[in-house]
């Protein structure tokens, strides 16, 4: 009978280390599911400003800022990435050209390409073996009993599947980032074994500064982790010139290119870290203030550094990013892994702390821009274009719109509460060295439940503007038309494509207060005739510009093909109100004398939003009618799988957890110290 039971107990723990491992492989291949079929507009702009290297033009920020002009200087900055991003990117852009994946000859503009989809997966699959280093590193850190967990809570993240989705950078920083601290924290468990450790710290500060030619933030890790590891000045200096010395070199071509300057060195975003407050009589900066609080702990500190220090350091000067710069919400990437870290030393309670920041984030897409949200996959397929998140609530749910705006401040105070236990974490383990604990677990639903969350809110979101599909004109905006009791009036022609309207969005100007006008739909033609009238929402502002709504509730019936005619009409002794519209095309009619004027107004046309015809449409255009695609998609899901085999097995053979490096004789060190 012991010998059953103990039978049962090695099957019982197979299969526990195996779902762990099923878990993650899952997490991985909805990833390339994802990667096709979602996309922020940066998802290509980014690589076609690479492939401009690939054409030749190695300075990339002269060329584009000579070609576009002064606008790519503007908020958002086009190219606001350090060399090194770009130059990587080029080079596989000229890979794919040469194989037959990509036409750069026919690239005129990011989203208007032969067969988008492709790109996108493309551009996101070279960020998919960094994805894999973090987990990997992260379950190496974590050894044998907690390595799988601490996997599959980077896998299963909100932020990172976000990032997943969205199409940024952020994987490659982070990946350098956490491979750095990687090699420091290596370096210093080589120094208590008393073996060689000069190498693998001089890579660690290798790798930081390459990380630094992706995206800048690494370099906050180098002075800190340099006077870490060695107590000597000497090696200090030495350690942080070999970290800084890539992204000078990356640097010193552009250094007389303005758009370089202006869009990288002094990016808008980045220049947030120098935001100022009042304190003790002087404009202070709260980021430098306590960034300069750890480095002068550091260069005075006389206790032993152990291995885990590495990490606290690496937690507290990315957690002050996100404590007192104003950033991003999906660079919270950054702070993933360095949270999962920190939870994994303490007792199984603390999993908390990674549900609160990864919970809160997917909150946050309640009413998040829709191009950031909802809005993900329609660059691939039209359908998607349904209205933002916020527009959708306020209009059919304000009630509800109300709600939720109180829970996102709590949300948004949850996270910043949540990275400041982080840091009082960080800063105690470096203060103190406490003793990991030993067993620490976590349930499977408990690990899904941020991406569930996730999925949810965006479910929401698709769900509730419902009846708010929106098709749009392509033609520019570059007229403004004024209403007022001179000229009350303003009609156009249109023609019904679809059987159903449930409303009509147009665009004002950004000055515009309250939209205090009416809309008539009317029949043209034989017999004329008002079908329905609606007065406007007030304008809703949303990422774009400002939109005044009226909604037919019940939808109006109309027959495809039939000529109609949209009236919008002030209403007596309102303020005048500046309306878009496009030079081109169609046809407007002005005030009572029905004064022509070439041009068609800033309309949307709200229709039904269907889900399944829409992913079937977004599957099919641009997966099934890819045969290239799907078989990138099948050999990508062969070398994940094999991947995770490989690096599954290793983890097995490790002894025990490599994060318990807080022995009792090291102990006795400190406290001999």
């Amino acid at each position: 009978m012991a010998i059953v039971r103990k039978h049962l107990r090695s099957l019982s723990a197979w299969r526990k280390q195996h779902s762990w491992f099923l878990l993650i492989a899952a997490g991985y291949l909805l990833r390339l599911v994802l990667m096709p079929t979602t996309g922020h507009h940066d998802t290509l702009f980014m690589p076609w400003h690479a492939h401009f290297i690939s054409q030749g033009h190695w300075n990339v920020y002269e060329y584009i800022h000579q070609t576009y002009g002064d606008g790519v200087l503007r908020v958002p900055v086009w190219a606001p990435y350090p060399y090194g991003f770009y130059a990587f990117t080029a080079f596989w852009a000229k890979v794919f050209n040469s194989v037959g994946l990509l036409d750069m000859a026919n690239w005129p503009w990011p989203w208007i390409v032969a067969q988008p989809a492709r790109l996108a997966f493309l551009f996101k699959l070279l960020s998919l073996p960094f994805d894999l280093v973090i987990g990997m590193i992260l379950a190496q850190v974590g050894g044998k009993q907690r390595g799988l967990l601490m996997w599959a809570l980077w896998t299963w993240s909100a932020t990172v599947l976000y990032m997943v989705m969205m199409g940024q950078n952020d994987f490659y920083p982070t990946a350098f980032m956490v491979a750095g601290l990687y090699l420091a924290y290596q370096a210093v468990q080589r120094q208590q074994a008393r073996q060689p450790w000069r190498r693998r710290a001089a890579a660690a500060m290798l790798v930081l500064g390459l990380g630094a030619t992706f995206k800048t933030f690494p370099l906050f890790l180098i002075i800190p982790l340099g006077l870490l590891i060695t107590p000597r000045w000497g090696q200090r200096l030495g350690l942080i010139g070999i970290g800084v010395m890539p992204f000078i070199v990356a640097a010193i071509p552009f250094l007389d290119t303005p758009a370089f300057i202006q869009g990288v060195l002094l990016n808008p975003e980045g220049v947030q870290v120098f935001q100022q407050v009042d304190l003790f009589g002087q404009r202070v900066s709260l980021f430098f203030g306590g960034y300069c609080l750890l480095l002068l702990y550091l260069a005075v500190r006389s206790q032993p550094c152990r291995p885990q220090h590495v990490w606290d350091v690496g937690t507290l000067v990315v957690g002050m990013l996100f404590a007192f710069v104003f950033t991003p919400y999906y660079w919270l990437i950054w702070l993933t892994p360095l949270v999962i870290v920190q939870i994994s030393r303490y007792q199984q309670r603390f999993i908390w702390l990674w549900l609160t920041i990864e919970g809160c984030f997917a909150v946050i897409f309640l009413v998040k821009e829709r191009d950031f949200a909802v809005g993900l996959p329609r660059l691939l397929a039209g359908e998607f274009f349904v209205a933002n998140p916020a527009d959708a609530l306020a209009l059919n749910h304000p009630t509800l719109k109300l709600v939720i705006d109180r829970l996102l401040t709590v949300a948004a105070s949850a996270t910043v509460a949540g990275i400041f236990i982080l840091l009082g974490m960080a800063a105690y383990s470096l203060a103190r060295s406490p003793a990991p604990m030993q067993r620490w677990r976590a349930p499977k639903l408990v690990v899904l439940a941020p991406a569930g969350l996730l999925a949810s809110v965006l479910l929401f979101g698709l769900w509730n503007a419902r009846s708010m599909l929106i098709e749009r004109s392509p033609h520019p905006l570059n007229r403004t038309i004024i209403l007022s009791d001179a000229q009350p009036t303003i009609s156009q022609p249109y023609s019904a494509e679809h059987p159903l309207l449930t409303g009509v969005e147009l665009a004002l100007d950004m000055t515009a207060n309250e939209a205090r006008m009416k809309l008539c739909l009317e029949q043209s033609g034989a017999t004329p005739g008002v079908i329905a009238c609606r007065w406007a929402h007030p304008p809703l502002r949303d990422f774009e510009r400002n939109n005044a709504y009226f909604i037919f509730d019940p939808p109006v019936q109309l027959a495809v093909g039939q000529a109609y005619s949209l009236t919008f009409a002030i209403q007596p002794g309102a303020q005048p109100i500046a309306v878009r519209a496009s030079a081109q095309p169609g046809l407007m009619y002005l005030g009572a004398n029905s004064h022509v004027q070439q041009g068609s107004l800033a309309l949307g046309m709200l229709r039904h939003f269907n889900l399944s015809r829409a992913s079937r449409r977004l599957i099919g255009q641009n997966i099934l009618a890819d045969p290239a695609l799907l078989l990138l998609l099948a050999v990508a899901a062969l070398l994940v799988v094999y991947s995770l085999l490989t690096h599954y097995r290793r983890l097995q053979r490790l002894p025990q957890p490599a994060i318990a490096d807080e022995t009792s004789s090291s102990r006795e060190e400190i406290r001999a110290a």
